[in-house]
């Protein structure tokens, strides 16, 4: 069995004496544990799984993430990424989760996905009983296409992260137009836009080194 080391033992160079809304940093992580560390295959990003028994606030990990860059790899481009998890005490129901860590489920949806963060933050949240959440969502082509990421991207911050069981569900309602929903429409459409780019970039690529289509290329030249 590997011995589980604090994350002050992992990063002892690091300092985190840094005051964020009224808390030092290095208090957050005083009983926060370091699972692993992976690097990806490029050696740009390296990865540090932590175990909490208490919440950690997304913007918090985002300080001690900038500090891990800033401190320790000044000399080199490398992104550091925290992924935790949870163990929390059993008083934790999904609806006081939620309460609890809801700026930080907001802050990691709008990072993920601007459709998928308007859904949640404009969507009326119920709990329907201990472990059901209910989202009343307006009900739009866009909206639709991303409910499945939406449930997804819950799933893994509830269930996966802070080991609370969750039924997710969504109510589509009719959508409400205003003067603000067309700037949002934009938004989103722009977003769906970059994927489909991104998507033919990558295909044009895969085209450009396929020895078989080069070959074919070649043959109608000549």
């Amino acid at each position: 069995m590997e011995e589980v080391k604090t994350f002050e033992e992992v990063f002892p160079e690091l300092n985190l004496e840094i005051l964020v809304s009224g808390q030092i940093i290095k208090e957050l992580f005083s009983n926060a544990v370091v699972e692993k560390v992976t690097s990806n295959r490029e050696k740009r990003q390296i990865n540090i799984y932590i175990k909490s028994k208490k919440l950690i606030e997304k913007k918090d990990l985002s300080v001690v993430e900038r500090a891990i860059e800033n401190q320790l790899f000044s000399n080199a481009d490398i992104t550091a990424v925290i992924h935790p998890t949870f163990e929390l005490s059993k008083q934790y129901t999904p609806e006081n989760l939620y309460m609890s860590y809801k700026d930080s489920i907001l802050d990691e949806l709008r990072d993920t996905s601007i459709i998928m963060y308007n859904i949640f933050k404009k969507g009326n949240v119920k709990f329907d009983n201990d472990n059901s959440l209910n989202i009343e969502v307006e009900d739009t082509m866009l909206n639709r296409a991303k409910l499945t990421d939406l449930k997804n991207t819950l799933k893994k911050i509830f269930t996966d992260r802070c080991g609370i069981d969750i039924d997710i569900r969504f109510t589509m309602v009719e959508a409400k137009l205003n003067k603000f929903a067309k700037q949002n429409e934009i938004l989103e459409k722009n977003e769906i836009n970059e994927i489909s780019r991104h998507l033919a970039q990558i295909e044009e690529e895969e085209h450009k080194h396929d020895p078989v289509l080069q070959l074919i290329g070649d043959l109608k030249v000549a």
